[in-house]
């Protein structure tokens, strides 16, 4: 909850001394009704490596609109139980085990063609922390052997994170929106296997091609 109210007051101190000079209007010259100058909206951080999580939003990001862009900060927060098989015909292995992802990020996004769905591109700077406990087992190969042992996996990330989009309109003070992303970082990872009690910490850069995507229901607030 603190990292929440942190990132809100941030958010309000960088972006309230910028005035906007002109306003895109969505409607009738006449209704007195812009652009939007803030949207809130409840998100959902979906990685497709993982099952979905139950719960359906698991974060929430703030937006401020101006005339050319928009700036916009949000934090996610995945957890859940994880499963990967791989199964041979004469050996086999499983990893299963929980996990946690928090995910802050700030960036800069820009709609192109305003209309009720619109194509819009970000770019995030973000920082991730992750970590995982489980257990891996492996069996069979050529001595027919069956191998587990416990683990425990930290890992922290932070680099850039180039978005593409698409945001629909139903109403005036309603969309809905989803994008997907590519990432390049730098990270941090530190590995304890449990069950021998050694450690084995990495770190370098590396990149990943639309792992995750974010789902968006967000309300705006008007300025007349």
């Amino acid at each position: 909850m603190k990292i929440k109210l942190l990132i809100i007051a941030a958010f309000l101190v960088v972006t309230n001394p910028i005035k906007a000079q002109s306003k895109m209007c969505m409607c009738s010259a006449d209704s007195g009704i812009f652009f939007p100058q803030y949207e809130i909206g409840l998100t959902s951080n979906i990685m497709f490596e993982y099952p979905l999580s139950k719960t359906i939003f698991n974060g929430f990001m703030v937006k401020k609109h101006f005339p050319k862009f928009i700036i916009r900060a949000g934090v996610n927060h995945n957890r859940g139980p994880f499963e990967f098989n791989v199964v041979g015909n004469t050996y086999g292995s499983k990893d299963s085990g929980t996990y946690k992802l928090t995910t802050l990020r700030v960036g800069i996004e820009k709609v192109f063609f305003p209309s009720k769905l619109s194509p819009y591109a970000a770019g995030d700077l973000f920082y991730a922390k992750s970590s995982s406990e489980g257990v891996f087992a492996d069996w069979g190969g050529f001595r027919g052997t069956y191998l587990e042992r416990s683990y425990n996996n930290v890992s922290n990330r932070i680099g850039i994170m180039p978005s593409f989009g698409f945001k629909y309109r139903p109403k005036s003070q309603l969309s809905i929106g989803i994008e997907t992303n590519f990432s390049i970082y730098f990270y941090k990872n530190k590995f304890t296997d449990l069950t021998n009690n050694n450690n084995n910490n990495t770190s370098g850069i590396n990149g990943a091609i639309v792992r995750s995507a974010l789902f968006t229901i967000n309300y705006h607030l008007f300025e007349k």
